[in-house]
């Protein structure tokens, strides 16, 4: 049986963890000391719809406890990727066929490249969605698609995630399948951990959808300059509509961090548009501001009208 580790403990990884079970004797390698010590003593549910299904895994905190295995898979924020790195170094052998990466954000393949070979390393986006109910309790909060870059490796990986019952593309343009989740990330993710509310308020609140549709254009602006080309089907409003329609009911996972008080992916999403903005000379105010405001949340929730405060910010 082909064996996974998945380096992670929350939503998506305890997800991913959970399909990947039903063909895979999978590890999960975390730092959540609850999600780990209730793993280790009874099943993974997964609640899909009104089904809940159970599913074995082998929980650690402790890489040693993990054996070789085929295939190595982050799914940690993106501000821990480089501890997650080294552990995917610690844990390769010859019996590896390739580590993957299905975060959000930028700049997590690069800091991979730092230990591993590039046909060793696949980058892919993911419109999956999942949330923690409870330690050892992960929801499917949508069934979304798993694009992958092409690497001698990806049509293995491809072909395993398929069997779980994965909708899987794989591409030579990765770049512009990176942005395009980028864009839509910055256009949701901050604008629903400031105001603390779900998805589908960007699209119920006409100064929210003009917010959120701007920092999705700054980013797109900033594809563009370096030669990336986003391609939105029916333009880019139209799919930040679509997007949070869809996800209506979905905490965004920058709000569940802001909601539990842990660090958020700002610097990897937002963050990321400001300083190749800056390098390519591109103005990214309004990303700039909710960059800002995430890192200072508390100050700000004092205002009477935070929405209005970043409408008359940006313009």
């Amino acid at each position: 049986m082909t064996k996974v580790t998945i380096i992670g403990s929350g939503a998506m990884a305890s997800l991913f963890s959970a399909r990947l079970a039903n063909i895979c004797e999978v590890y999960m390698l975390g730092s959540w000391a609850s999600q780990i010590q209730t793993l280790q003593q009874k099943p993974l549910q997964l609640i899909d719809g009104a089904t809940t299904s159970e599913h074995s895994i082998h929980a650690t905190n402790n890489i040693a406890d993990i054996p070789e295995v085929q295939w190595i898979i982050l799914l940690v924020k993106s501000f821990q990727t480089a501890r997650a790195a080294q552990q995917a170094k610690q844990l390769w052998s010859n019996e590896t066929k390739g580590v993957i990466t299905l975060q959000n954000g930028l700049g997590n393949w690069e800091k991979l490249r730092g230990y591993f070979e590039k046909e060793q390393c696949v980058v892919g986006v993911t419109t999956q969605g999942a949330k923690i109910i409870s330690p050892g309790v992960v929801e499917d909060t949508g069934r979304g698609n798993i694009t992958l870059a092409k690497t001698s490796v990806t049509s293995n990986l491809a072909n395993l995630l398929r069997k779980c019952s994965w909708e899987v593309e794989v591409t030579d343009n990765i770049d512009a399948l990176l942005w395009k989740k980028l864009a839509i990330n910055a256009g949701i993710n901050p604008l629903t951990a400031i105001l603390q509310q779900k998805n589908g308020y960007l699209i119920e609140n006409p100064i929210a959808q003009k917010i959120m549709n701007t920092l999705a254009k700054e980013a797109v602006s900033v594809a563009k300059a370096q030669g990336i080309d986003v391609h939105f089907i029916g333009g880019i409003e139209k799919c930040m509509y679509d997007v949070a329609k869809q996800t209506a009911k979905n905490h965004s996972s920058m709000l569940c961090d802001r909601l539990r008080n842990s660090p958020t992916e700002i610097d990897a999403i937002c963050g990321e548009v400001i300083r190749r903005g800056k390098k390519y000379n591109v103005a990214t105010p309004a990303n700039q501001l909710v960059y800002d405001m995430i890192d200072d949340i508390h100050r700000y929730d004092q205002l009477p009208d935070v929405l209005r405060y970043i409408r008359d910010k940006i313009g």
